[in-house]
Order: C-alpha cells, then structure tokens, then sequence
C-alpha cells in the first residue's frame, strides 16, 4: 500500500513548554483510522500539521495527494449560502450557461468533465440526509448539524485523496449520524477521523469472502469463504480442529499474511497478540521494569507494586528476571503489561490463554479481562473460561 503521509520522528511543543507529542513515526495509506485519546494530547494539532496549517517542532512529514480538512471549530460562514458554502456556485453557473448556449472558453474549462455536477451534488445531499435542500439558502437558516454536514459535501465534492475530520458528529442525530457514517464506510477516499464517538469507531474488523492458501496446497484451506463483523466491544471465540486454520485467521488480522482473496479492514492499528510464549515482555528485563516499560512515564513505583500484587508478584518478586518465570507467571505478567499501558490496545488476541495455569492464575485472568474494555479474541478449547470471559460471539472454523 503506498502511503498517502509518511512521519518521521514528529514532535510538537507549544510556546509554553509543553509538549505534546515527540518522536512520533507513522504512515497511513489509502484507508480510515481513527485517531482517539484523553484531551490535551495534540490530536487536533496533528492534524493541523498533517494539513499544513503548524509545522512540527522536530522531525520530516511528508504528504502525497490533496488533503482536506473539517476542523471543530469551524469558520464564520454566516454570509454564505448554500451553494457558496459548496464552493459549488462557479462550476454550477457555468454548467447553467451552457444549458443556455451562452459558455465562453473559461466556462469549459471551469466544466471539465463535471457535466453530471448538479447530481453529484444532490446524490451527496441525499445520502447526508439533506434532501430537496435548496442551495440559495444562506447558512444562517441552518442548524448546527445541517452546517456540519453541508461543509463534510464539500470535502466530498472536493474529491480529496485524504479528508481530515475532527470531531465530526458532536452535533449531529441519531439519523444525521447513521447517514453520516454509511457515508465515510461507501467512500473511496482515505480518512483520519479525530472522534469520541463509539458508533463511529465501533467496527473494529471487517471480512469479507476471506480464504487462504498455502503455496504447497492445492485446495484453500477454508471449505467456505470467511465473512464475519466484529462490531464495537465484543467477546469473540475462534474455535476449530487442530490445523483448520485458527493460527492461520489471527496471522490474517494482525496483517502478518495477506490472504488469498477476500479482504479484511481493521479498524485499529492498536493491536496486541498474546501468543503461548508472551513475547511481548522482555526476558533480560524483571518484572518491574517490564511493568515500567509499558506504564505511563508519571506512575510512581508504588502503583506498579499495588499493579503486580493484583497479578500476585508480591514484595522482592518484582526483582526476578523474566526469563526465570513460570509460564503461568509470564501470561500474569503480560496481561499486567497491557492493563497498565497508557494506550492499553483496542483489540486483544490471546491463544491458548489457560495453558499451564492453575487455578488462581485462571481466576486473576478472568478477573482482568472482564474489566478490559476493547474487542477481545480468543482462541481456547476450555469451554469454562470462554463462558467466564463472556463470549458473544464465535467463529468456528
């Protein structure tokens, strides 16, 4: 996938010292992610540097394509109509001309291709939830969400390769909010959404007609294509015979194979894997500073502490390196990472997470995932655990 914008090692700092975000490295491609976060913490000002409105205090930002940008506060337009507002009116009265036979040379041009104009913009109207709007309209005649969706028109008239949004529905209903977001999922353009909101952000993985194929196979290893939604905070268990593909699905969602055909969308980069061998603690590290590795800069040592006596790594335990532990011990330990991050992961998949526990380490482990709050996956043949856990939703393989 080629990369719309490209970051490298971005900081910002305002003029009063604080700092907002440094060394941040990313790229987005043709595709929607959503941006999420306490306040205060440059979501908007990124944003803004992504648009060119700020430059970064550090680091190289490098932008392919047209981008445009809806920001949450938005510009006085109360001397606008409706078609103004579009940026609609120049192309519009020159298609009108030449209905009349009376375009000139820069008419033409102003028309390009765009002779089927005036119902790109009535479709676009239509599927905000705007119907028979008449675009004479001044915008002061509008409501809060009325305006909001007229300016989301124009970035979709605009045809950008990137739309920014910041916040985008706060003044939206419930029904401006379905036709808005069946919008952003129908469009081809790539999006970066600053939001609060759930039901936006809410369809975290999407298959459809998903199969794979092994080079040395003839036959796919799925009888049927996959097709599956997994929609806002759900419990999923992916179950199945040994070799039907259980390993194979999850190395699919955290993108580490592509398959065959089919296509899958993830709504989150925030992923994390808890694999039977919890690599994602270092075993050189003890459990304290695997703890401090993954807990926000500012929790004193004293929290962890009360954080590892949850998972039962009491007293002087926290010294022991990690590479001493038990299997049981590394899951805990692992699962107390996560919990303690600051960006703890909107989806968590975990293979075969009863394992070698005992009894209490299981009942720690239900505990914690109960109280955890993004889309958990779950692959497991204890039938106990999964009902513990909450399961709502499975796929059998």
């Amino acid at each position: 996938m080629s990369s719309l914008i490209s970051a490298h090692g971005i900081s910002l700092e305002l003029p009063d010292g604080t700092l907002l975000f440094k060394n941040f490295t990313f790229q987005l491609g043709k595709e929607k992610v959503g941006i999420i976060g306490r306040n205060g913490l440059g979501k908007t000002s990124l944003l803004r540097i992504i648009f060119g409105e700020i430059k970064p205090t550090a680091g190289t930002i490098i932008i392919e394509g047209k981008v445009s940008y809806l920001p949450q506060k938005l510009s006085d337009f109360s001397k606008n109509t409706i078609v103004e507002t579009l940026n609609a009116y120049k192309k519009l009265n020159a298609l009108s001309k030449a209905d009349q036979g009376t375009a000139n040379i820069e008419d033409l041009i102003e028309i390009s291709d765009d002779w089927d104009y005036k119902f790109k913009i009535q479709s676009i109207l239509d599927s905000l939830n705007l119907f028979k709007l008449n675009l004479n309209r001044l915008v002061t005649s509008l409501s809060g969400g009325e305006l909001m969706r007229v300016l989301f028109a124009r970035l979709l008239l605009e045809n950008p390769d990137l739309i920014l949004l910041d916040e985008p529905t706060n003044n939206l209903d419930t029904e401006s909010k379905k036709q808005f977001f069946n919008s952003i999922k129908s469009s081809k353009n790539a999006f970066l959404i600053v939001s609060h909101d759930r039901e936006l952000l809410k369809e975290m993985i999407i298959c459809k007609n998903l199969n794979y194929k092994f080079s040395d196979q003839k036959n796919f290893l799925w009888e049927n294509n996959l097709n599956f939604n997994i929609i806002g905070n759900k419990r999923v268990s992916i179950s199945g015979k040994n070799g039907s593909g259980k390993t194979t699905l999850i190395n699919i969602i955290v993108q580490n194979i592509i398959p065959t055909v089919g296509e899958i969308k993830i709504g989150s980069k925030n992923i994390a894997i808890l694999d039977q061998k919890c690599s994602i603690v270092n075993d050189d590290l003890s459990i304290l500073e695997n703890l401090k590795y993954f807990a926000p800069i500012e929790m004193k040592e004293y929290e962890l502490r009360i954080r590892a006596g949850r998972f039962l790594f009491y007293g002087d335990d926290i010294y022991a390196k990690v590479k001493f532990l038990s299997g049981g011990e590394r899951l805990r330990l692992a699962i107390a990472c996560l919990l303690a991050a600051s960006n703890s992961p909107d989806i968590l998949i975990l293979d075969e997470p009863t394992n070698n526990l005992d009894i209490e380490s299981i009942e720690i482990l239900t505990e914690s995932l109960n109280k955890y709050t993004g889309v958990l996956i779950v692959i497991s043949h204890d039938r106990h655990f999964l009902n513990e856990i909450n399961i709502n939703m499975k796929i059998n393989l």
